[in-house]
This record gives C-alpha cells, structure tokens and sequence, in this order.
C-alpha cells in the first residue's frame, strides 16, 4: 500500500509539473496597450501599419542585432521567454525592430500550427516601442548581442519571416514552445552559436535556457527592463 501510495504522489508531482510548464505564460492576462490591436488569434504590435516589412529590407547592406526577453517568473518560476531583432539597412537607412513570442496563454499542452498559441509580434522603428511590447506584457529582463553583424538580404528575410510566423507555428510543450520559437528566430541571422533548446540544454526550464545565453557565447548580462 505504501508503494502504490508513493507511485500516486509521484504521478501527481509530474502531472502539476507539466501544467506549470505548458502555460509558457504569465499567470495573468496581458495589459493591453495604447498601440495593441487584438485580431481574433493573434496581437499585431505594428507602428507602421499598411507596410510590408520585407519590402522594408529592399536595401543595399543589412546587419543584425537580437535581443531575448524573459519573464523570469512564469510558469510557477520555471520562466518564458521571447524574442527581438533590430534590423538596420543601408541605401536607404532604415532602422526596424522585429520582435514578438508565443504565449500560449490557454496554457494548451498541444496546438495545430494556425491554431490559438497566444502569439503576437510587433514591427517597431524604436528601441522604446520594442522594450514597451514586453515591459506590458510582464516581461522584466533582456539580453542582446554583443555586437551587429552583417547578413545577406536572404538571412534577413528569414528573420522577419520567422517573426511573423509566431502566431500562427503552433505550440508543443516538448519541441515547439516559448523557448523553440525564440530560438529559430534568432537562428536565421546566422553567424552566431545558440544553445538549442533540448531537455538535456534547458529541462524543459526557459530560465535555464535565458541563462545559457552568456558573454562568452557573444551575449550581454542579464539587465532589468
């Protein structure tokens, strides 16, 4: 009796675990903002409405910079992170700020890919109106890279694709979650080692894997926002 008791308790342990895990959320709704537009699945953050961000990169040189959001104290502690990338052109001079996450805030173990994973993104022309789509939403640390580096148009079009593909990649708690999205945006750049997000990397933790971003991999510290 004693066995089959302690074999519950366990079963338990890990069912409460996983639901921690699968809100990849924050415990409260998102504050709405002044510049937030709600379309059914997704949040559209965009202060260049009517544009297409990719005619945006029809430009003569591009470099890119990338930026991880955490907000440390989600999921009972475990974390949830994600993402942004400030894309500067030359010929013309431009400046954008791609950036956005998959919330899933129905706290679904499992969605479809165009399915309601909570995602949003945002096209910024500002530092301040990337920094506001997360500090908004309960997001309270970042890190970025180091340094710009330049990338082909091609890497560029990626990265923005990626972006724009939030809301609509689905979620899996095991493979496609706040942490593998964040990772395959910032991957596309190219150019830099980013730990990939397995069980044996971040246990499933995305603190862990917030963590793992370090100065010697090209990375700043750990800031407040």
């Amino acid at each position: 009796m004693k066995n089959l008791f302690l074999k519950v308790l366990a079963v338990l342990s890990v069912f409460t675990l996983l639901l921690s895990i699968s809100s990849c959320s924050n415990d409260e709704e998102p504050i709405p903002t002044a510049n937030t537009v709600q379309n059914l699945q997704e949040v559209k953050v965009n202060d260049l409405p009517g544009e297409n961000a990719a005619r945006l990169l029809d430009a003569g040189t591009y470099s890119i910079k990338r930026y991880v959001f955490s907000r440390s104290g989600a999921a009972g502690g475990l974390g949830h992170v994600g993402v942004g990338v400030e894309i500067r052109t030359t010929n013309p001079t431009t400046v954008r700020y791609y950036n956005g996450a998959v919330e899933n805030s129905t706290g679904s173990f499992a969605v479809l890919p165009g399915g309601n994973n909570g995602g949003w993104y945002g096209i910024n022309t500002s530092y301040s109106g990337m920094l506001l789509n997360f500090t908004s939403r309960g997001y309270n640390f970042i890190k970025f890279t180091q340094s710009f580096h330049n990338v082909t148009k091609q890497r560029a079009l990626n990265t923005v694709n990626e972006v724009m593909y939030l809301p609509n990649r689905g979620y899996l708690l095991g493979g496609n979650n706040c942490m593998n999205a964040t990772y395959d945006v910032l991957n596309q750049g190219g150019g830099l080692f980013i730990p990939a997000p397995t069980a044996s990397v971040a246990l499933y933790a995305p603190n862990v894997w917030f963590n793992s971003l370090t100065t010697g991999l090209g990375w700043s510290g750990q800031s407040g926002i």
